[in-house]
């Protein structure tokens, strides 16, 4: 028992002892490094001391300033150098932290300055911002009220004049390139809009800017079927006023027993007709100056009503609405030529005259397909109509094309859509087992041929 305590002691006193040893070679290799350190500053001290007189003038430490990157301005560094001279050894450490320490500040005063100078520009920046950011709203709000005027116009109804309607057409599509215009103004385009803390509002605006543009878009899909309203209207005025005046020349030859070239040549030796005769030629009518005028506009040149304009202004058009015969002669009992075709075209070529045996009211026509004359009935006994003004236009029923030639299968020149107006060039002519026309698309003035009709469907039809 003795021994093992006598070798537990030893073995504690030799752990004690190696302690101690290795403390003490710690020591001593901190000293070693603490001078080491320190022979190493002296070193560095006299590095710096060029006249070695054991402390560093005001040059000298500008000089080692400089070269640990802690250059400071003059005064700054006249500061450290006369709060430590004389500048010996013993304060080179002062003299070091003083130098880092300055600069730190240095650095920090600079980048505060640069903080500031950053602020007030983003805070002018902001300003200048919101100044036009308000100049969109500003803008947006104008469009607003121009959208809401536009749109008030926009309720005139198939009811309206066609004046009215023409106006109201003019005026909103005024409207819309303002609103236009105000939309080229609220563009917003700076980048810097979130660092400015205005993203929200910019975006807002932005929001307010997309609803004016769609409502734009659906405002002149409106304003264009407004347009188009006008046009059909003003057409329709135009086909009427047409039918009106083509029958008083009519009533005016039959009267004079002139035809159609003898009543032109009788108004100016045969040259183009003036818009005063014209005027003066129909002052029987019963119909406004200014439409008769504007008759005379849609169908006279530059040169004025040339003859050929003259004899298709007389032409007056039916539409076959209730089967019916040609006959040879204006007696209903005379011989049969054929019977017509429902919504077959008529040329009227005299008439009408009553048919006194049967009590009916007929029309020397030319049927437009296959050149055909003879008398057919227009009123009957029991006031049953058989034929009605058309057929100088025909009506797209279904989207079809337009080709260049008479046969179906040359070139296409464009598509026509369901609802389209076709003014008719050249009456319906046989093409293989399909009938087809020459026409003007009423829309952008597009010529070329069109399929009335063949064995499997219809794609127009007088109206």
């Amino acid at each position: 028992m003795d021994a093992s305590a006598n070798l537990s002691r030893d073995l504690r006193s030799l752990e004690s002892m190696l302690r101690q040893v290795k403390l003490r070679r710690e020591k001593e290799a901190g000293k070693a490094v603490a001078v080491k350190k320190l022979d190493e500053k002296r070193s560095v001290f006299a590095q710096f001391d060029k006249d070695k007189d054991g402390q560093l003038s005001r040059n000298e430490v500008g000089a080692y300033a400089k070269a640990i990157g802690s250059e400071l301005p003059q005064q700054v560094l006249d500061a450290i150098a006369a709060k430590l001279a004389p500048v010996t050894f013993t304060q080179f450490r002062a003299l070091h932290r003083r130098l880092f320490v300055a600069k730190w500040e240095l650095l920090a005063r600079e980048a505060r300055a640069a903080e500031e100078a950053k602020r007030k520009v983003l805070e002018e920046k902001r300003e200048a911002m919101k100044e036009v950011l308000a100049g969109v709203e500003e803008a947006l709000v104008r469009g607003e009220k121009l959208g809401a005027e536009a749109e008030a116009k926009l309720r005139l109804r198939q009811e309206a004049s066609l004046e009215a309607l023409e106006q109201g057409a003019t005026e909103v599509e005024s409207l819309i390139r303002n609103i236009q215009e105000v939309l080229s103004e609220a563009q917003i385009e700076e980048a810097q809009l979130n660092e400015l803390q205005l993203e929200q509002r910019a975006r807002q605006l932005r929001v307010r800017a997309q609803r004016l543009r769609i409502w734009v878009q659906h405002l002149e899909q409106q304003s264009s079927d407004l347009r188009a309203q006008a046009e059909r209207k003003g057409q329709a005025q135009l086909d009427q006023l047409r039918s009106e005046a083509a029958l008083a020349l009519r009533r005016r030859m039959a009267e004079e027993k002139k035809s159609a070239a003898e009543l032109f040549e009788s108004l100016n030796g045969g040259g183009s007709v003036t818009k005063d005769q014209f005027l003066e030629l129909l002052a029987g009518l019963d119909l406004d100056a200014s439409k008769l005028a504007r008759l005379y506009d849609s169908s006279a040149g530059a040169g004025g009503l040339e003859r050929e304009a003259f004899l298709d202004l007389v032409k007056v058009y039916y539409v076959c609405v209730k089967q019916t015969l040609m006959n040879e002669e204006l007696g209903i009992k005379s011989k049969s030529l054929r019977r017509l075709e429902l919504r077959e075209v008529l040329e009227a070529l005299e008439g009408p005259e009553n048919e006194d045996t049967a009590k009916v009211v007929r029309l020397r026509c030319r049927a437009v397909l296959d050149g055909l004359e003879g008398w057919v009935t227009f009123k009957g006994n029991q006031g049953t109509t058989f034929l009605e003004p058309g057929g100088r236009c025909y009506q797209a029923l279904k989207d079809t094309e337009m080709t260049e030639e008479l046969d179906a299968g040359s070139a296409v020149t464009r598509k026509v859509s369901s609802g389209e107006v076709i003014e008719v060039i050249e009456f319906e002519k046989k093409a293989g087992d399909a009938r087809r026309i020459k026409g003007k698309a009423r829309e952008d003035g597009a010529c070329g041929w069109l399929t009335v009709s063949n064995l499997a469907d219809t794609f127009l039809e007088p109206c």
